[in-house]
């Protein structure tokens, strides 16, 4: 029975499971300066207060900042680099599920399928799961790591969660 919905979702999903992480790797991340008035100057180069919003709207916030690194690092296949920015961008934002699923993804790269489940359940718990697609990656990857750790029990009601 596992089998067999494995392997109808494994069919289904195709390249979609080999490309979950890039997917999300290449969204654009850095947004435009904001555009200031006329006749009004910069402060100081130095300054690094205005580059950053929270808010992801006029800027981009220091959590996306690290993820993007993160994504470099880990394109680079630099996995410990890349853990150690996603790391970073949990902590600046630990509700945001997109940072535990992209630590999750380093994890098991690096085949740590102990701090892999760990990073996950915190990503399916604590995350703010609101948008849809990312609430699919995260269902999928909790019932891979799983598979992976041969809880079968698990594996199966994680699957079918997905489902």
């Amino acid at each position: 029975m596992i089998r067999r919905l494995r392997t109808r979702l494994r069919k289904r999903l195709g390249l979609l499971v080999a490309l979950a992480v890039p997917t999300i790797v290449w969204i654009p991340l850095a947004a435009s300066e904001p555009k200031k008035p006329a006749g009004q100057t910069d402060k100081a180069a130095g300054d690094k207060s205005d580059k950053y919003d929270p808010e992801n709207i006029t800027g981009i916030s220091q959590f996306m900042e690290a993820i993007a690194k993160g994504n470099e690092r880990f394109a680079a296949k630099d996995f410990t680099a890349a853990i150690d920015l996603y790391k970073k961008a949990v902590q600046l934002s630990p509700k945001n599920a997109l940072g535990h699923y992209v630590l999750t993804e380093a994890y098991l790269s690096q085949n740590n399928l102990g701090e892999a489940e760990a990073s996950i359940k915190e990503a399916y718990e604590n995350g703010d799961m609101k948008n849809p697609v990312l609430r699919s990656r995260v269902l999928f990857l909790v019932a891979d790591v799983y598979e992976r750790q041969k809880k079968w029990e698990q594996a199966k009601t994680a699957w079918q969660a997905y489902a």
